[in-house]
């Protein structure tokens, strides 16, 4: 019976738990398009595989998501990279990928300079971290964009 109840109230915490844990509860709770997931850590391999979340190496999953994300973005001359998680690496990705385009990155929330990119920007892709971003924030943030009215790409999730 107390291992019943123990895991009854995990599962019940799990449940009202307001962070970001898989893309589609992401999608499911917010609406946002998913744009990829990035491995961050080789922790669990197994469990990812059987999970079927892409378990290629993070370099390779970026490069990928910059080439994605440049196709979705045409005629965009500058792209604002948002989100609580961190956006570096991404970032890095997408000035190789899209050379001609200005590529800034902040949290809108938090960051009066990322708030004057969002002004001047074209289109904007949102970043979260499975685990810690939350739901709340995920739904501010796209509030926030909407406001400005400006195009949302989709979201990326890191460790997903």
């Amino acid at each position: 019976l107390g291992v019943f109840l123990s895991v009854c109230v995990i599962w019940v915490m799990h449940i009202t738990s307001d962070k970001v844990y898989s893309t589609r509860t992401l999608t499911n709770r917010t609406g946002i398009k998913i744009i990829g997931s990035v491995m961050d850590s080789k922790n669990n391999l197994l469990l990812k595989k059987c999970e079927g979340r892409n378990v290629a190496d993070s370099d390779v999953q970026l490069e990928t998501l910059a080439v994605d994300i440049r196709c979705r973005a045409e005629d965009v001359k500058q792209l604002l990279v948002i989100g609580t998680a961190d956006t570096e690496k991404l970032t890095q990705a997408l000035r190789k990928e899209m050379a001609g385009v200005q590529i800034c990155a902040g949290n809108i929330l938090n960051s009066t300079s990322a708030l004057e990119a969002l002004k001047s920007c074209d289109a904007v892709v949102l970043v979260a971290r499975c685990g810690v971003s939350r739901y709340s924030t995920v739904l501010r943030q796209m509030d926030v964009i909407s406001d400005y009215e400006k195009q949302l790409l989709g979201c990326v999730l890191i460790g997903g």
